[in-house]
């Protein structure tokens, strides 16, 4: 009798083991429920995305079986799937390849070999892994089970969100649903150069991030985004170089009058120097002394200096200089140019010119307002940079692509901040240098015809 009780209780447990083990199988479409689940853009893409799909669930019974996985070990219900499965499977295959078996064609585009590279595009997507998982998993049994899953796939599938479509555009042309063709035109060469050359783009844009979904997926969403980003960045780089385009140059029949691309004139005042004063101006600076840290003391000294110039015909000028050490002293002749904007009264100093002495004071930092060079569109053009790789870091965020999207900020930055730099460094020195370059063409060119006409002018 008791031996009756030990086989019943063996029996029973060898029951529930065999029911454990084949406890996933209750959650797994059969193959006519993969094949009349799938609606493609035509026949070729149906029967891709079908095989594809079988090939998944061949997956995922090997996965969940006992291992080492052996077809002979497993039960009569999974063997009898899995051999569903391959069957459907073969079959679907061997009827797509019987529609071309006689053909020469030998080009990359021709039609025998436009289905299986259909196939494989399916097989190697996490996007069609997780639409295959929504359609025929419960969400009880993907939590349950894919993660028992093996294959990279299966388990970035697993992290993208339910309902997560195939990318926009992922069957449009070759080779799931466009016509196949003998040898390949000049067409069909620059299409496929072009979608190289993207998904070369798309691996560059995120490095050797880790990435959960192609980063082609990424690429196609930024890519308007990048092309703007791009627009912009030509328009600031030729804003600043237009600048460069502007010159100052005196007339060439009056030494007297500015001829600028920006609108400034040229005034000047001829007179005596009288009433001349000078003093100094001494800043301290202390600071420190709080919660016992040591006083810590600067100055500075500014010389000021005031002299007004009294014209031969009436008339005077008062002038205010700070830290120029004019060496003037009362009865010096002396001219003062300044520039101003048409119909404004005064400006900044250009030059000073003591005929007395023969000496001239130059006011260089002056005589570059009429250039009108600014530096915004180069610090424009550094925002640009850095909110652009913001935002891809915050869109292969949003579409799963990455587990942190500010790793992809980061990869751009270090990578791409390089040539950036370049190009802002460039602008700067060309700016600054073509400036520095007429400024002092234009300081030789008042030397040279304006001092000796004010210095005749002046009775010397």
């Amino acid at each position: 009798m008791r031996g009756i009780f030990v086989a019943a209780a063996i029996c029973a447990a060898l029951s529930g083991a065999v029911q454990a083990q084949t406890e996933w199988l209750s959650g797994m479409p059969t193959a006519k429920q993969v094949e009349s689940a799938v609606q493609g853009r035509n026949e070729r893409d149906t029967a891709a995305q079908t095989s594809a799909a079988l090939q998944m669930m061949d997956g995922v019974v090997q996965s969940l079986s006992p291992k080492p996985f052996d077809p002979a070990r497993l039960t009569p219900e999974v063997r009898r799937r899995l051999d569903e499965y391959r069957a459907a499977r073969e079959r679907i295959d061997a009827r797509e390849m019987e529609k071309f078996s006689g053909s020469r064609c030998e080009g990359d585009q021709c039609e025998k070999y436009l289905y299986p590279r259909c196939a494989q595009k399916y097989a190697f997507s996490p996007e069609f892994y997780r639409v295959v998982m929504d359609r025929h998993f419960t969400p009880d049994w993907q939590r349950s089970w894919v993660p028992r899953v093996h294959g990279t796939l299966w388990q970035r599938a697993l992290k993208l969100p339910a309902g997560t479509p195939l990318p926009a555009g992922f069957a449009d042309g070759l080779p799931c649903a466009g016509a196949g063709a003998g040898e390949p035109g000049l067409l069909d060469y620059a299409t496929a150069g072009a979608d190289i050359g993207r998904d070369v783009l798309a691996g560059l844009l995120v490095g050797d991030v880790r990435t959960y979904r192609t980063p082609r997926v990424l690429f196609d969403d930024v890519l308007p985004g990048l092309l703007l980003a791009a627009a912009a960045a030509a328009v600031l780089i030729v804003l600043a170089l237009r600048q460069t385009l502007r010159n100052v140059t005196l007339d060439r029949g009056n030494a007297r009058k500015l001829v600028s691309s920006v609108p400034y004139e040229l005034d000047l005042f001829a007179g005596d120097l009288q009433g001349y004063s000078r003093g100094i101006e001494t800043i301290t600076t202390v600071s420190g002394g709080q919660n016992n840290t040591p006083v810590t003391s600067s100055s500075r000294s500014v010389l000021h200096e005031r002299f007004f110039l009294v014209g031969p015909v009436g008339g005077e000028l008062e002038v205010k200089l700070t830290n120029a050490d004019s060496g003037a002293r009362d009865g010096h002749r002396m001219t003062a140019a300044w520039i101003q904007k048409p119909g404004a009264t005064g400006g900044p100093w250009l030059f000073m010119r003591n005929h007395t002495m023969r000496t001239t004071l130059w006011f260089g930092n002056n005589a570059k307002k009429p250039y009108g060079l600014r530096s915004w569109p180069v610090w424009a053009l550094v925002a640009l940079f850095f909110g652009t790789c913001i935002w891809v870091g915050m869109r292969a965020d949003t579409l799963r692509v990455v587990k942190d999207g500010w790793d992809v900020t980061g990869h751009l930055v270090l990578w791409c901040g390089f040539p950036a730099l370049l190009v802002v460094a460039s602008l700067f020195m060309w700016i600054y240098a073509i400036r520095s370059r007429r400024l002092a063409r234009f300081r030789r060119e008042v030397d040279e015809r304006l001092i000796p006409e004010l210095d005749r002018a002046a009775g010397f």
